[in-house]
């Protein structure tokens, strides 16, 4: 069977006849849970192998390569930061090429990540490297799901149109991420960035002009050799096999303890189990996967020293130059200074256009707000809505939300000095 043939026929076998429907049970621990729930979903070691090979190979060439770049896709009323709305703020199939070379790169979702990992639990594996490439090169990979169709722009697509709702191939298995998609990507100069950083620099998702006004519909801009690297680890963190693992749909599993986001695919600890079986069970892949998607296991970047005399006596945590004042912050105590920061900074950010859908969803998750603003556990935004269920304690937030494109966020109160001036320093990178 060709590759075009099983993307086409993705549905057989069932999964069914491969790992079994969502099972009903119950394990006490995570390690009973990786053991007998997890490990026994996983594709066979040796197809594992076979598609780790294959995508090396595949993304060892830059010059002649085509790969997919997740994109968040919000194709709702509200404006974005570059004034569009609708249908026009969506990416799924948006074509970049390069003005130097045949590389290119389309944005897509996880419909794209389901139809490779159906493969692998299929034990199905491209015949090899050029029949991989030329898929992709014809724009034959499906890469979006959920969506409506505007016929009067349809056909401006850079790459094949999937039409329908998620993937229903899996039953109700969730495909959770083993290394996240959009952050932790190690640089070289030792920095940690993700998709707030690394987007605008990188893989831009600009505005629509910028392909619909040209007649194929396709934009074209120069991507650097630094740009490449970058979205070929966002490649391969979508598409090897190895970065992800099957778990209960969110709703169809409770914890008696707490977890993650109340989503075990989503618990750090769960994470790191899988991630050390994998160390143990791919050895040799799982370095060479690590490199290429610009992750490191171990780097953490801590730095110490032995407190001085102007260390032991935390100054008051004072506004940057760049930050919005009020004129009587030299009157509040430190900790409604703090405040007034936070919650200037968060509108102003908003008022200028600078919160995009990226960013927005970068801030609710605890992830990215650790990286970058030492918030141990919190989430900066919460949907007011959402809140309820998220688990956090609600007196770790300020009372007032503020409004973000129609929507009201409550905004995490847990300030000190340190993390102010992480925060300060951020939103002045921006």
């Amino acid at each position: 069977m060709t590759l075009e043939e099983k993307l086409q026929d993705i549905d057989n076998p069932k999964i069914e006849n491969t790992i079994g429907l969502l099972p009903k049970g119950k394990q006490d621990t995570m390690e009973d849970f990786l053991q007998n729930f997890v490990i026994p979903r996983f594709p066979q070691k040796s197809v594992v192998q076979a598609w780790h090979r294959l995508l090396m190979e595949y993304t060892e060439d830059l010059v002649n390569l085509s790969c997919c770049v997740r994109f968040g896709n919000n194709g709702s009323d509200k404006i974005s930061d570059e004034g569009e709305s609708g249908y026009y703020k969506l990416r799924r199939g948006w074509l970049t090429q390069n003005t130097e070379d045949n590389f290119e790169y389309f944005f897509a979702d996880n419909f794209f990540s389901a139809f490779i990992y159906k493969m692998a639990l299929d034990g199905f594996v491209p015949a090899d490297v050029h029949e991989l490439r030329n898929i992709f090169q014809q724009h034959k990979f499906p890469y979006g799901f959920g969506f409506k169709i505007d016929n009067k722009v349809n056909e401006y697509k850079g790459v094949v149109i999937a039409i329908g709702k998620q993937p229903g191939f899996l039953d109700n298995y969730k495909l959770s991420h083993v290394f996240d998609a959009g952050e932790s990507f190690l640089m070289d100069d030792g920095t940690v960035l993700g998709d707030a950083e690394l987007s605008p620099q990188y893989y831009p998702i600009g505005h629509s002009d910028d392909f619909l006004k040209n007649s194929d519909k396709i934009r074209r801009m120069k991507i650097s050799e630094e740009a490449k690297k970058v979205i070929v680890a966002k490649f391969l963190r979508f598409a090897h096999p190895l970065n992800y693992f099957l778990t209960p749909g969110k709703k169809l599993h409770t914890c008696k303890a707490k977890v993650h986001m109340k989503d075990i695919g989503e618990d750090p600890v769960m994470l790191y189990r899988v991630r050390q079986y994998l160390k143990n069970e791919y050895p040799s892949e799982y370095t060479e996967f690590l490199e290429r998607i610009m992750w490191s296991d171990d780097y953490i970047g801590i730095q110490y020293e032995r407190p001085g005399k102007a260390s032991q006596k935390p100054s008051k945590a004072k506004p940057s130059a760049t930050t919005p004042k009020s004129s009587d912050t030299t009157k509040r105590t430190p900790r409604g200074v703090n405040k007034e920061i936070v919650l200037d900074i968060m509108n102003s950010i908003v008022k200028s256009g600078k919160m995009t859908t990226v960013l927005l969803n970068d801030l609710k998750t605890s992830v990215y707000t650790k990286i970058n603003f030492k918030l141990p556990t919190y989430p900066l935004l919460i949907l007011e809505t959402d809140f309820p269920s998220t688990g956090y304690e609600r007196r770790k937030y300020y009372p007032e939300p503020i409004e973000i494109y129609g929507d009201k966020y409550f905004v995490c109160s847990q300030w000190i000095p340190e993390r102010i001036a992480k925060l300060n320093e951020w939103y002045n990178s921006l």
